[in-house]
């Protein structure tokens, strides 16, 4: 059975393209404030530019708010605050990674839920939880919807499947509220018959447990790591975490050289391979601008809604 590769570009472009159709009849176009702050990581870099440019390919607006490095999180607050209160700004999101003074957990709750893209808001975060009611405008989880979105793609039952993340102990600890919502919200959004297993390379069975997986996702910071010896045959391999290796010249202008945790030349025993990059993170930017899109689709909603009779 050959290595069917799944690329994340044509399921981006029908999940934007089926988005922008719906909400067609906005006065302008949805706009969103991109906020980084300047840092040593070259994956700042990398980030900024795929999401100024997805976000202008789909011609939805981009204001680019680069910060200075001694940016502390007052000075954040400031700039989210104005957005928040900015009826021209449909949401707001701020890049990883950040600096090591500055925490997205301490950041996220800053942003209005209501402008928050990557369902990660603290309010946002807990209704996909199931502590409260599911509201039909909280912004759906980048991580979990593109997963979910992807295997509807090809077609994959997750209905009694053994689902095994692998990931790294300190890339777990790195995000207390990501890892909250990664490790309980993928769960919660499951079939009550799939199983689903959390282990990290540092775990001693990890290739024993990896290889019981119908679905194996591979969030891994270490490149190369997950080859044959990880995998069932005829199972579904999910790369996650691309990892800036180097940089390249592409007709002059500087490329970064990203490689994921899994061995691409040894995937060829399973159903589908989604590769990184190129496999779930186009994905993920898709289900981004949805929900951008989405937000800018309530505004003139909520403000018919706020009007006195």
């Amino acid at each position: 059975m050959a290595t069917e590769i799944v690329s994340g570009k044509n399921l981006q472009r029908t999940i934007v393209t089926e988005a922008l159709a719906v909400a067609s009849d906005l006065p302008r176009a949805p706009r969103c404030r991109l906020i980084s702050v300047a840092g040593p990581d070259p994956m700042l870099a990398v980030n900024r530019a795929v999401h100024v440019r997805t976000l202008q390919t789909y011609g939805l607006e981009c204001e680019d708010v680069h910060l200075p490095a001694e940016t502390d999180l007052a000075g954040i607050e400031e700039v989210i605050s104005v957005a928040n209160q900015d009826s021209g700004v449909d949401g707001v999101m701020v890049l990883l990674p950040l600096p090591e003074h500055l925490s997205l957990a301490d950041i996220l709750p800053l942003i209005k839920p209501e402008k928050e893209l990557e369902g990660l808001h603290p309010g946002n975060a807990g209704a996909v939880l199931g502590h409260v009611n599911r509201m039909p405008e909280s912004p759906d989880v980048l991580v979990t919807e593109a997963l979910h979105a992807q295997l509807e793609d090809i077609g994959f039952d997750l209905s009694n499947a053994h689902v095994v993340i692998l990931s790294e102990a300190s890339l777990l600890g790195e995000n207390v509220l990501a890892n909250l919502v990664q490790r309980a919200a993928g769960p919660a959004s499951l079939p009550l018959t799939t199983t689903v297993s959390l282990v990290v390379t540092e775990n001693p069975r990890a290739r024993e447990i990896a290889r019981q997986a119908d679905l194996l996702v591979v969030s891994l910071e270490n490149p190369g790591v997950v080859g044959a010896d990880y995998v069932k045959p005829g199972s579904v391999v999910i790369d996650f975490n691309p990892t800036l290796i180097g940089m390249t010249e592409v007709e002059g202008e500087p490329r970064p050289i990203l490689k994921g945790g899994v061995r691409p030349e040894e995937m060829d025993t399973t159903s589908y391979y989604s590769p990184a990059p190129g496999g779930v993170g186009p994905v993920m930017l898709g289900i981004l601008m949805r929900n951008l899109i989405r937000a800018a689709a309530r505004g003139p909603r909520q403000k018919a809604d706020e009007m006195p009779e």
